[in-house]
């Protein structure tokens, strides 16, 4: 109810089921010689809003009846029954009362209202009905008095008092009754001053209009009784209307089917003020077809889609639901682009694609969207995630559920980035065991400083053993190497090479420290890197995944960089790696494939590091034979990036490592392992050179937090270190 000076302003409301009823009129009461009339029934105004004196501003509500369980109640005015008259005693006895006027079943509004604009209002159902009147209570020795008469039924739909402009409004199967019982739709009090266009007057009872008023045009009824109807108005039309359903939207609607006649009846398709008219009541676009139609809801010839998305702030890592309807017709595909405005793109959300594909043989799918888990620090970000209307084709974009605003919060830290680096190669290997290993460990693994193969082969069984690898002059242990040997607390020592590559007096140096020491050793680097996989897999290996790559070329810049890029992902996966010449499958590593019972052999490095040759005479030998391998050495240190991945390692930790020598990096394997994590080469002088490593830091940069650089600026200057802190830094 709304009140002198007040300005009901309504959207998107349903009015389910609100009664308005008059009080009954008091019985007479029987009396000598006067008895007394029974009173008249109470007036009863809309069940659902009435005005007084107040504005009006209605779109999108919808008036229709509420169901509970069985029970269904309209929304209605329902008129006092009057009073029974009173007992004549010896006399006539009195009248019955009057019943009740019954005015607007939904809506009502007086003369001195206003302004007052309905559109895509929906009434639907509601009834006005006059109160009854009632009898005398009857006499003796005289006459009864007369019965009042049924109180009158004005428009069960709406009165309209006061002038107003009515658009859109469907009123339909609306039932008025009474003494009189006027129309579903009411033109009363200064009722010819209201405009009405674009609107449905379908089915009511008894008449679908009563009195005057005036036509904007394009309006619709289905018993020629809106004597106001003119030009392009249709007259006792076919309305064709579907049941009540939301059909979509916030409010219950009545759809159009086909034969409607209201369907392209509005040509004109103006909104209550005057202008385009965009919606209808569930926010479809309209027109829907060659023209608008007539009443609240829009039929369109393709289905309509929702995208409903909640506003929501969410967490890294937090997801929240959407749905997308689709409303229609079910048959065929449907791809609607997304339209994402803000900062969030399509790479910080898992669950969700673009184009969003609609449901095909039900009528809604929900699912939920994750705000993906980064480690890039990065202002909080917010978005509207929406169906893009301009660019989707087979549908319509319902243009009131469509998205929702969406902020993910950032909880990451800032990257870090240092460097595990020492004066020499010797040291910088201590520098990487006292970060992999602060806290000691049992086990130590000794390798020549001054080649690669037998600290490469060993990253695997290192890991295993849960020990650093360390690297000392083939003569003698250097004095970095005896402290860090102490400060670990180990117990025993594993030299990886024979004699030549670390001689008696390197055993004999860690043997006073007081270590046990052991030695895994061939007769060359082929035959030590299958006695060190030997010692990794036991007696009795089974179903063996191993790494083969080149173990030895004339050119000191080139045999090594394969076997290093797959040093950490074998070392974590607890696979050995095998050695090779380039164009030759030593008969050592060729028997071992056999020994250890290899059924998964990745070849790493391209046919100039290992020949198509060596790989089919492993293929001969092995079930499954593969290669990883680029262009370049850092191309194919790229691609083992990517497997490890592919294998459960993380992104979230890179070592960088030069790709132009490799002393620094040849133990970086168990710290690789230890984390987790991903070993990459660089081009040490200048990192455009290394195109493929820098694309990989790029692609992953929302998932890497720290970069260890292995060793010195002499090994990986400061301005590459700077460009890659560049890459991964959000702008």
């Amino acid at each position: 109810h709304a009140d002198d000076g007040a300005l009901l302003d309504m959207t998107d409301v349903s009015v389910r089921g609100g009664v308005a009823r008059g009080g009954g009129g008091g019985d007479g009461h029987g009396s000598s010689p006067t008895p007394t009339d029974g009173g008249r029934g109470g007036e009863a105004y809309a069940g659902g809003i009435v005005a007084v004196g107040a504005g009006m501003h209605l779109d999108r509500v919808s008036f229709t009846p509420s169901e509970f369980g069985i029970s269904t109640t309209q929304v209605a005015a329902l008129g006092g029954r009057g009073g029974i008259g009173g007992f004549g005693s010896g006399v006539d006895g009195a009248d019955g009362g009057d019943g009740g006027a019954a005015f607007g079943g939904a809506l009502s509004w007086d003369g001195t209202s206003g302004p007052i604009t309905l559109q895509n209002v929906t009434i639907s159902g509601a009834e006005a009905t006059g109160g009854e009147g009632r009898p005398s209570h009857g006499s003796s020795g005289g006459s009864p008095g007369a019965t009042g008469s049924d109180g009158p039924g004005w428009g069960a739909g709406m009165i309209m008092g006061a002038e107003a402009t009515v658009t859109s409004t469907t009123v339909a199967d609306t039932v008025t009754t009474g003494v009189p019982a006027l129309g579903g739709v009411v033109a009363f009090l200064g009722g010819s001053s209201t405009t009405v266009r674009g609107s449905l007057f379908a089915d009511n009872l008894p008449t679908d209009c009563n009195g005057a008023f005036s036509t904007g045009g394009g309006n619709v009824d289905t018993d020629g009784s809106c004597s106001s109807f003119s030009g392009d108005d249709v007259s006792s039309g076919t309305a064709a209307l579907a049941p009540l359903t939301n059909s979509g939207g916030f409010v219950r609607v009545r759809p159009l089917s086909s034969s409607s006649d209201a369907v392209d009846a509005a040509t004109a398709c103006l909104g209550a003020n005057g202008g385009a008219l965009v919606t209808d009541a569930r926010g479809a676009p309209r027109p829907g077809g060659a023209a608008c139609d007539a009443g609240a809801f829009e039929r369109h010839t393709v289905p309509l889609l929702e995208f409903d998305l909640d506003p929501t702030t969410v967490a890294e890592g937090d997801g929240f639901p959407a749905t997308i309807r689709r409303i229609g017709a079910l048959s065929g595909a449907i791809d609607a682009p997304l339209l994402l405005d803000g900062d969030i793109d399509l790479n910080d959300l898992d669950g969700i694609t673009d184009p969003v594909t609609a449901p095909t043989d039900t009528t809604e799918v929900a699912f939920d969207i994750t705000a993906v888990d980064d480690i890039r620090v990065e202002p909080d970000e917010t978005a509207r995630i929406a169906l893009d209307p301009d660019a989707t084709t087979g549908a319509v974009v319902s243009t009131l559920v469509n998205g929702g605003q969406v902020t993910i919060l950032d909880d990451d830290v800032p990257l870090v980035v240092d460097r595990l680096a020492g004066d020499s190669r010797i040291e910088t290997a201590v520098a990487v065991s006292e970060h992999t290993f602060p806290g000691g460990a049992p086990v130590v693994l000794v390798a020549r400083a001054d080649q690669y193969p037998d600290a490469l082969a060993g990253a695997p069984l290192a890991t295993h053993l849960g020990a650093p690898i360390l690297l000392t002059p083939s003569t003698r242990l250097h004095d970095a190497v005896a402290a860090e040997v102490t400060r670990l607390g180990a117990s025993d020592a594993i030299l990886l090479g024979g004699e030549a590559a670390l001689t008696g007096d390197v055993a004999a140096a860690l043997g006073d420290l007081g270590l046990d020491v052991d030695r895994i050793a061939g007769v060359n680097r082929y035959e030590t890197s299958v006695a060190i996989a030997e010692r990794l897999l036991g007696d009795a290996p089974s179903e063996t995944t191993a790494y083969l790559t080149e173990g030895a070329n004339a050119d000191p810049s080139r045999g090594w960089p394969d076997a290093l890029s797959v040093s950490g992902l074998a070392a974590a996966q607890g696979n050995p790696i095998l050695l090779t010449l380039a164009n030759a499958l030593p008969s050592a590593t060729a028997d071992a494939l056999t020994a250890l019972d290899v059924t998964d052999l990745t070849v790493v490095g391209g046919e100039a590091a290992v020949s198509a040759a060596v790989f089919d005479e492993a293929d001969d030998l092995v079930a499954d034979v593969d290669r990883v391998s680029g262009p370049s050495r850092y191309a194919t240190s790229a691609a083992v990036a990517d497997l490890a991945v592919a294998k459960g390692a993380s992104a979230g930790t890179v070592y960088a490592a030069t790709g132009l020598s490799f002393p620094d990096a040849l133990v970086a394997g168990p710290a690789v392992a230890a984390t987790n994590s991903v070993l990459l080469l660089v081009h040490g002088r200048d990192v455009s050179r290394s195109p493929e490593s820098t694309d990989w830091l790029s692609a992953h940069d929302d998932q890497i937090g720290v970069v260890h650089v292995l060793g010195g600026v002499g090994a990986v200057g400061q301005e590459v270190v700077d460009a890659i802190v560049a890459l991964l830094t959000p702008a």
